[in-house]
């Protein structure tokens, strides 16, 4: 399939129905459901899935910062934050993917979005752009407070069945939780809501594969 046309089926099927929970399900961490929900006001928050094609499909993922308050320290993510007042989700989308990697707003050329994914543990519901990014002329900068880490992910090799592996993780509290699911992505352990929201856009393309 060429290159014009995986994008073509890509954004007809964002459109027709996402699998949501059914396909984020199956990366979902052992006892995920069990955190206590904040009584607090939930907050917003929007990530992109920047996708470009040079010699192939690739994505782009980021290691977070390992910020003490960062409840995700150190964690493999998608670019993305807070959405600020008065700015709708894909407009902060955008707006943190050109302050974390500097990938250039007018660069970007939005495609569609996943679902909503409600993250307990910080209390975020989290809403997931896809963008399809022209790579000419762009260096790529991690933003030194906010990002350790930039990562390049081929596309065909998060579809293998090997990307995805289980094993045993400890929490920032101690508690390890055993056979957690994860994608295992150019070296990285990619879980949690990160790997839930990619277990969709995974879905997704295998359904563009048939």
């Amino acid at each position: 399939m060429n290159q014009h046309r995986f994008i073509e089926n890509l954004m007809e099927l964002l459109l027709d129905g996402l699998p949501g929970y059914s396909a984020q399900k199956n990366m979902e961490p052992p006892l995920r459901n069990m955190i206590p929900v904040s009584e607090k006001p939930v907050r917003k928050a929007a990530t992109m899935l920047p996708l470009y094609y040079q010699e192939g499909w690739k994505f782009i993922l980021i290691q977070r910062s390992s910020h003490p308050l960062d409840k995700h320290k150190g964690q493999i993510s998608f670019p993305g934050g807070s959405i600020e007042s008065k700015e709708c989700a894909a407009a902060a989308a955008l707006r943190e993917t050109e302050e974390e990697v500097s990938i250039p707003r007018t660069q970007v050329q939005l495609i569609g979005k996943l679902s909503d994914l409600f993250i307990p543990v910080s209390n975020f519901n989290v809403s997931p752009h896809i963008g399809l990014v022209d790579m000419e002329g762009i260096t790529l900068k991690a933003q030194a407070t906010e990002v350790q880490k930039i990562i390049h992910v081929d596309l065909n090799q998060f579809m293998e069945d090997s990307a995805i592996q289980f094993k045993d993780m400890k929490m920032q509290n101690g508690m390890l939780i055993k056979n957690v699911p994860y994608f295992n992505l150019s070296n990285e352990i990619v879980w949690g809501a990160t790997a839930m929201m990619l277990s969709e856009f995974r879905t997704i393309c295998k359904r563009i594969a048939k």
